[in-house]
């Protein structure tokens, strides 16, 4: 496990990247123990754009991670924290909660690894639907803002009340109905009124989403080559039909 005595994360050192080669090689490892058909179907939905592409490199993104700063805090982490695995669960007591909804990459890792690869999809997300610099930067102090006046509201509790912490949707449309910039502006300026945490999330993700394009172009170039092979959703249910 990698860690520093930097406090803040920096964005991806591409001095450290290792070559298109490699990176390709990564995707390659991935599928070496896992059914042949699934790996096939897996390539062709990261084919469809940027933002899917993001949503199916955890494997590349922690390699990546693995080169940056850190400080030196090692926890259970989700370890694939991007928007799209954020859901609903429905409770015995019949509440709809809404939490995160993948744990497969799950894995002791430096807590800042979930925060980069969640707020750098919403970024990878933005710029795939065209928002623009502004929407890009706003989403990522939003999120940022949240995790920092979340984490101070866990400091104050006990160990039993942030077990039973839970956040429902009848929650989230409280929150919704608030004037959006004000609790942005709050939230970020609830610690020391400092958004040096936002500002280098926002260069992170920035960063890492120029990268995720770079690795989504090689990721196609090798798909066209046959270093990987990408499958339809129509191939693949012709292979399974009876």
């Amino acid at each position: 496990m990698y860690k520093t005595d930097s406090n803040y994360p920096g964005p991806p050192n591409t001095k450290q990247n290792k070559t298109r080669q490699v990176r390709v090689l990564l995707h390659l490892r991935f599928g070496q123990d896992r059914i042949k058909s699934l790996v096939e179907l897996r390539y062709s939905r990261m084919l469809d754009s940027p933002f899917t592409f993001y949503r199916g490199n955890a494997l590349l993104q922690a390699h990546d991670l693995a080169a940056t700063s850190s400080m030196g805090l090692v926890s259970p982490i989700c370890g694939d924290s991007h928007l799209m695995n954020f859901g609903g669960f429905a409770t015995p007591e019949r509440n709809l909660l809404f939490s995160v909804n993948d744990f497969d990459e799950a894995y002791p890792d430096p807590w800042e690894w979930d925060l980069k690869r969640r707020v750098a999809s919403f970024v990878v997300a933005a710029r795939d639907l065209r928002h623009g610099d502004t929407v890009e930067e706003t989403v990522c102090r939003q999120v940022v803002g949240a995790y920092q006046q979340t984490m101070l509201e866990c400091a104050e509790q006990s160990a039993m009340e942030t077990w039973y912490e839970s956040i429902s949707y009848r929650d989230l449309r409280q929150q919704a109905s608030k004037a959006t910039l004000e609790h942005v502006e709050r939230a970020i300026g609830y610690i020391g009124k400092s958004d040096a945490l936002a500002d280098a999330l926002f260069k992170y993700a920035q960063s890492y989403t120029a990268q995720n394009e770079r690795d989504f172009e090689q990721f196609q170039q090798a798909c066209r080559k046959g270093r990987l092979r990408a499958r339809s959703e129509a191939d693949f249910a012709a292979d399974h039909l009876p």
